[in-house]
């Protein structure tokens, strides 16, 4: 038998876009593919990505605050399995929604954020609108200042982040501050010890529960 076989490719691919994008952008995104765009981007970003690295930030001449304006549209990363989106900028309404394995990081989000997750992890850095985790059974929310009134508490509710958790997530922000030079994570990363308290970490209920559960069981010593 003289047939080769076919190897998978293995190397990343690195492609950089400048302008605006329309809907649709990333959409099945695969593990080694790191793509970045400069500029904005319609409703749909990342949606159903399964591996690999997405960057949306503004355009390298662009002047205004980043932390204040909306660059990419409605339902990014719709069905997200796994994968990495930063996003220096505002995100539309359902950001996130039925993610089942994808990080994210972003500026700000619209109604509806994290809808149905039941996998991954979602850290929004500012501005929210109502109804965060609704019908959300599984993954994670995580967003800096007083959120509580944003949350959907049906579903979600609010548990520490430990230090090994902390760690973790200043990490993750520095990642993101040297993939998008994002103002808010220098902020962040630069007055860590002062604002670490600040951020609110959010769990389905159900998880919440197993949670308390097994650290009752930990510090509780069995009868004999």
């Amino acid at each position: 038998n003289n047939k080769t076989e076919i190897q998978p490719y293995t190397q990343k691919i690195r492609v950089e876009f400048t302008g605006s994008a329309g809907q649709g952008f990333g959409v099945f995104m695969v593990d080694n593919l790191h793509v970045t765009l400069y500029g904005e981007a319609n409703d749909s970003v990342a949606k159903g990505m399964s591996g690999g690295q997405m960057i949306i930030r503004p355009h390298q001449e662009a002047t205004f605050k980043s932390e204040e304006n909306v660059i990419i549209g409605n339902c990014a990363l719709y069905g997200a399995t796994g994968g990495t989106l930063y996003v220096n900028g505002l995100a539309g309404d359902r950001f996130a929604v039925r993610n089942s394995g994808a990080l994210a990081v972003v500026e700000g989000v619209g109604l509806h954020a994290c809808e149905y997750m039941t996998q991954g992890k979602v850290v929004i850095l500012g501005t929210t609108s109502y109804n965060i985790g609704g019908g959300m059974t599984g993954g994670e929310v995580i967003a800096f200042g007083k959120k509580e009134k944003f949350i959907n508490h049906e579903y979600l509710q609010q548990y520490p982040l430990n230090s090994e958790e902390l760690a973790e997530l200043k990490a993750t922000l520095a990642q993101y501050y040297a993939a998008t030079n994002s103002q808010k994570a220098a902020y962040l990363l630069e007055e860590w010890e002062g604002v670490k308290g600040l951020f609110e970490r959010y769990l389905p209920v159900g998880m919440v529960a197993k949670l308390t559960e097994d650290a009752k069981e930990a510090v509780t010593p069995l009868n004999n």
